[in-house]
């Protein structure tokens, strides 16, 4: 072997050493900051998500509360149906039929927004967000309180759509203001019928003023949250 030949022993093996640590420790540190990257935007998307998710809450209660106040009228034009049956020989004809077209056709029930629910379900957001309790008390809501909602709300809507479409024109003629039938019984029927969405629509304003309850709650704990990880008001 001449004096060219490669000598082990001379070969930089600290420095090269050196190098190489220094290489995996740039790749390692560079996945690092890219997961945590990663990691950042993902909270900051489902932050965004939760923001509109609040404003959605916001648009549902106020559509609660002015409902309420709808359905506290249509309460009132049903009591004054239900006193007008006890004697119907003496109903006022015209008063009548405007109190049954306006209790049976302004009819109105929440049917709540969940397309940002949606969203953070789908793209896997709210384990992002890192609070269980958070999680519990907005799956409790999008998944059984806003159904258990729109449930009711179809089973009134139906009753009355049902009464308006079915029953009333058997009973009343709402062109000549009139019953169609002078048989106490056939009367007594459809007084009962509209007892029933009477009944249902004191059910359904009870479950509205519940389910408000349960959406002031969660929309106050959503701006804690927000307020605590920098979402804005």
């Amino acid at each position: 072997m001449d004096g060219r030949s490669l000598n082990i022993k001379t070969l930089p093996w600290k420095r090269l050493l050196a190098e190489a640590v220094i290489i995996v420790s740039s790749v390692y540190l560079a996945i690092v900051l890219e997961g945590a990257s990663t990691e950042h935007e993902r909270k900051t998307e489902a932050i965004a998500a939760l923001t509109n998710l609040r404003a959605e809450l916001r648009l549902d209660q106020a559509d609660g509360l002015e409902i309420l106040v709808l359905q506290e009228a249509q309460a009132q034009s049903h009591k004054q149906i239900q006193a007008w049956l006890s004697e119907p020989t003496s109903v006022p004809a015209e008063a009548f039929s405007v109190a049954l077209v306006h209790t049976l056709t302004d009819n109105r029930t929440v049917f709540p927004r969940k397309s940002s629910w949606t969203t953070m379900v789908a793209e896997g957001q709210l384990t992002v967000l890192d609070n269980p309790t958070l999680i519990s008390r907005l799956a409790n809501l999008y998944e059984h309180s806003n159904p258990r909602l729109e449930y009711n709300g179809d089973r009134y809507d139906d009753t009355t759509q049902d009464i308006l479409r079915v029953r009333l024109p058997q009973a009343w003629d709402l062109i000549e203001n009139r019953f169609l039938t002078t048989g106490e019984a056939r009367i007594r029927v459809f007084g009962n019928q509209m007892l029933q969405a009477q009944r249902q629509n004191r059910g359904y304003m009870a479950l509205v003023v519940e389910w408000l309850e349960e959406v002031k709650s969660v929309h106050s704990q959503v701006d804690r949250y927000l307020e605590l990880n920098g979402g804005g008001t």
